[in-house]
């Protein structure tokens, strides 16, 4: 059941993201061209600022998560529903204190843009993020339910059928009245709808859940939320800094207009991120019963087999970033929104260290170990802003991703697989490190390669060489991996897995 919920729940969230690629393509193309660059640059700054507001939120979501797999386990509707209840109620008052910090900030605004050209009521435009924002507190508490029973994968319809219809929206109303507002007013609109429809759709799914129980929560289960909390609270902090003030920086030191720029990058980048972390956190809940229910063993075995695919793809991922998002760029909007090599090739090795944490992540969460390293993403963020905002001055936006690589490097990728091996396996962490630079060197040897092979074949930019190349180069790249890792063993677990499937439907 384990293994056929993850499967499940991989499955749809692929469908959901891949949709959502495709439809956030599509209507950041058409706000490019309708709206432009400055407007773009807006919409990624006030994001940011609303991300580093949610932190408001403390993590309360993963920890009542965590809390929740041992009761759904046990059938235990009871203790579910009083955990539900205190979350509903903990939820509503941080919606009330994110309105308050969103309402002092909007003050600011005008500062933090600093200055445009557009003739734009920035009040109005950043009351409608934080709203949109808001509310989600005050009716998404129920997602937690879902998400830790491993049946999120029933949401699919829903999700898809509002992404569809609010692409479709904010299409036409960018074509016929090329509005900011108007845009953020039909997001605004069909998430709202889209959360009333969620909600009413896990009230009826678990009947035997009292979302207004009156029970209250034991001492102990409050002493475990408030320390995972305290914990959780510093490595969202640490990590919204890290993601959410590069567009804060660049925006108070250059301008605006190159938060646009670096934003169209980084939503590509975010794209495939969020595709790929929706893939490896659909697995969380299902590692948050094996946790339950399998030994140290089975444990690290299942990681390592997650680990090695992370680097499979993640590797694929990040040296088809390298080789070809400059020319991707320029076929989709033009060559005044390139940026340099130098800080592209820096971008992917970023995408790369913080991908290759989503493993040790899964395992962070679902395990409840929460504490062990909750300085490291604080310690990370401070290291972040100090070097990005020193070498901005110096060299300009190439500093800020420098302080970016820097501090990844230093503090999640050295120390938090450290941290698991030591308290959830159990076991020497010394394989880890060996195989990760390991493979960090292959990536580096394989892009070097490739980039010489491409770089005197089909060098015209046109779609089709585009596209050829991309298929050549995916050919390439799952031979070579298939001939270095054939007799690997966790490669050796597909393999299993496919031949036991075939066993299965002969």
């Amino acid at each position: 059941m384990r293994v056929k919920n993850s499967f499940l729940n991989v499955s749809s969230n692929f469908i959901i993201i891949f949709l959502k690629i495709i439809l956030a393509f599509v209507v950041r193309t058409v706000f490019i061209n309708k709206l432009g660059e400055e407007y773009l640059g807006i919409d990624g700054l006030f994001i940011n600022i609303l991300n580093m507001i949610s932190l408001t939120e403390l993590g309360i979501g993963t920890a009542i998560n965590y809390l929740l797999y041992k009761p759904l386990a046990n059938k235990d509707y009871k203790k579910v529903s009083t955990i539900m209840s205190f979350f509903k109620r903990t939820y509503f008052i941080i919606g009330l204190i994110v309105s308050a910090i969103g309402i002092i900030i909007m003050f600011f605004i005008p500062s933090i843009v600093g200055n445009i050209s557009i003739d734009v009521n920035l009040y109005l435009i950043f009351a409608l993020y934080l709203i949109n924002t808001v509310f989600i507190y005050f009716i998404s508490y129920k997602d937690t339910l879902i998400l830790a029973d491993q049946k999120n994968y029933k949401l699919t319809g829903i999700y898809v059928s509002i992404n569809i219809l609010t692409s479709i929206f904010q299409i036409v109303v960018l074509f016929l009245y090329r509005s900011f507002i108007l845009y953020l007013v039909v997001q605004l609109v069909l998430n709202f709808i889209q959360r009333i429809i969620i909600n009413k759709y896990i009230g009826k799914l678990y009947t035997e859940v009292d979302f207004y129980s009156k029970e209250k929560m034991t001492k102990s289960e409050k002493k475990e939320i408030k320390k995972n909390v305290g914990a959780m609270f510093l490595h969202k902090a640490g990590f919204y800094i890290v993601n959410s003030t590069d567009n804060i920086i660049i925006s108070t030191f250059l301008n605006v207009s190159l938060v646009g720029i670096y934003t169209n990058y980084l939503s590509l980048v975010n794209m495939v991120t969020t595709a790929l972390n929706t893939l490896f956190m659909s697995i969380t809940s299902s590692f948050g019963n094996l946790v339950v229910a399998e030994g140290k063993s089975t444990q690290k075995n299942t990681f390592n087999v997650l680990n090695f695919t992370a680097s499979i793809l993640y590797g694929y991922v990040t040296i088809g970033f390298a080789l070809f998002i400059n020319n991707f760029i320029c076929l989709w909007i033009g060559e005044g929104y390139l940026l340099s090599t130098e800080i592209v090739l820096l971008m992917c090795l970023n995408f790369y260290l913080l991908g290759m944490i989503s493993p040790i992540d899964i395992v962070r969460q679902a395990s409840g170990k929460y504490t062990k390293d909750k300085y490291v993403s604080i310690l990370q963020a401070i290291s972040n802003l100090i070097i990005s905002i020193v070498l901005v001055k110096q060299i300009g936006l190439i500093g800020v991703v420098i302080g970016t690589t820097i501090s990844t490097f230093f503090f999640p990728v050295l120390v938090k697989p450290y941290v698991i091996y030591k308290y959830v396996f159990e076991s020497d962490f010394k394989e880890y490190y060996l195989n990760y630079f390991i493979n960090l060197i292959l990536l580096v040897l394989t892009y070097l390669g490739l980039n010489y092979l491409f770089s005197n074949i089909l060098i015209n930019v046109s779609w089709l060489n585009f596209f050829i190349r991309l298929i050549l180069y995916t050919i390439i790249y799952m031979a070579l991996y298939l001939v270095l890792n054939i007799r690997n063993n966790n490669f050796k677990f597909y393999k299993e897995l496919i031949k036991n499937r075939r066993k299965k439907h002969e």
